[in-house]
């Protein structure tokens, strides 16, 4: 008995030392070889990041050989490519947010690896990346710290996320069609983004800035200043306005222009693309709509301005096509017109719409939109929507010429927005209908053009 009970204290012993020397890299490996638990891999996935970011230099090597492995190797479950993911995600963050140049390098070989048009890698993981590297500029894939019990995400520096930046934009000429379509889409994300407190960047808003939320949504309330030579009557009947007012925090201001010059950075690549004559059409049109939608991308008065001359620019730019420049004029024409989303009536009568798909892509930007917002307004109203009915646009047959993919983009764009508002189907098979007409369509790469 006193042998085995000393074998099992020599056991326990073994292991709480091989526990007390075991990375946390390693110890991220095993969870995702025998969890299947989401939660716990995201949490281990956490906690790896945390140690390779600012770890011991062993430490941060054996998270870059654990993460480097998943990516790549861990592919023989069905559970498998969320793993990959994850990992592909730690690998972004470590690119840029590790403090040891040799982890940091090796990671970028391998987020340069998976942007290259390269068979050896699935288009799931290249996508992966791209979201990650935008996810990395907006602030959504930070590091996670607990203060007072309480855990908070804090975005890296902005001098960081302007690297990814970088390297996203550089990469796009070598990438393949397919990442190239979903490329434009993640940069839209970082053009929509908001400056959130959550994504702040850690230098900017410490702990105590992120505690206090009332303030940083309301401002910070000081006292109105009054002219020296100010009447007391006039002030105490409020002719000076309030006693006190809000004014944003100088946090928030610091983040929000930050912000900005990421989103500029954004806005002057694309202008080259659309010079570029080996971007396809229907990337450029993408580009192009997204002038019009400016005043929401959640900017200070000074780069909002910035960005509506670049886009006046952009119409008179004769190295720029034809069909490119009358779509920007047609998405400036729509915000004159209607504003975004429209707040008035259709322009066109009401038979200009009976086959809209055969229309030109210029009036289905101008005017879609708005005759779209009449169908959820008269629905929300009680009455029938008449034809041509929402669901009968999904019909429509599409081939795969440039301008008409333009077209079915520009279609699809608009009633996915407007189901966000509320517009109902009312015939149950539209769905359907747009499988239909989307399987004409082989394979993402022909979307892509």
């Amino acid at each position: 008995m006193r042998k085995i009970g000393l074998f099992h204290i020599m056991n326990i012993l073994f292991i709480l030392i091989l526990g007390g020397c075991t990375t946390q890299g390693r110890l991220t490996y095993l969870t995702f070889e025998r969890s299947e638990n989401l939660l716990e891999l995201k949490s281990s996935m956490e906690e790896l990041k945390i140690e390779g970011y600012e770890g011991a230099k062993q430490q941060q090597f054996s998270a870059l050989k654990e993460v480097r492995y998943i990516s790549k190797y861990m592919d023989g479950r069905p559970g498998d490519p969320v793993r990959r993911e994850l990992a592909v995600s730690a690998i972004v963050f470590l690119a840029f947010a590790s403090d040891d140049g040799d982890v940091r390098d090796r990671c970028l070989s391998r987020i340069q690896t998976l942007l290259k048009d390269d068979d050896d890698w699935p288009l799931y993981l290249q996508i992966s990346i791209v979201d990650s590297i935008a996810d990395l500029v907006i602030g959504k894939l930070g590091f996670k710290e607990k203060h007072d019990g309480q855990w908070m995400n804090f975005g890296i520096r902005s001098t960081q996320r302007e690297d990814a930046l970088g390297v996203l934009i550089d990469s796009f000429k070598e990438q393949n069609s397919e990442l190239r379509y979903h490329t434009v889409s993640a940069l839209g994300s970082i053009l929509k983004s908001e400056p959130s407190l959550d994504f702040c960047p850690f230098n900017i808003c410490d702990e105590d800035v992120r505690k206090n939320l009332e303030e940083w949504q309301e401002g910070r309330e000081i006292k109105t200043v009054l002219p020296a030579n100010a009447d007391p009557v006039a002030v105490e009947s409020g002719a000076y306005g309030p006693e006190t007012k809000r004014v944003p925090i100088d946090e928030k201001q610091e983040w929000h222009e930050e912000l900005d010059e990421l989103k500029q950075i954004v806005w002057k690549a694309q202008e080259d693309w659309l010079e570029d004559s080996a971007v396809s059409l229907l990337n450029q049109s993408r580009i192009v709509r997204w002038a019009g939608l400016v005043q929401n991308f959640s900017m200070l008065p000074e780069m909002e301005q910035s960005f509506q001359e670049t886009s006046a620019r952009w119409a008179e730019n004769e190295d720029i096509s034809s069909l490119i420049r009358q779509l920007l004029k047609a998405s400036l024409e729509r915000v004159n017109l209607y504003g975004v989303p429209a707040s008035k009536d259709p322009v066109p009568s009401k038979s200009a719409y009976e086959e809209v798909w055969l229309q030109n892509a210029e009036f289905l930007e101008t005017h879609l939109d708005a005759f779209v917002q009449q169908q959820i307004i008269r629905q929300k109203s009680g009455l029938l929507t008449g034809k041509p009915r929402p669901e009968e646009l999904f019909s429509s047959g599409f081939d795969n010429e440039s301008e008409t993919l333009v077209k079915r983009e520009i279609m699809l764009d608009v009633l996915a927005d407007a189901f966000g508002r509320g517009l109902v189907l009312e015939q149950a098979d539209a769905l359907e209908k747009l499988g239909a007409s989307m399987e004409k369509t082989t394979n993402l790469n022909e979307l892509a053009g």
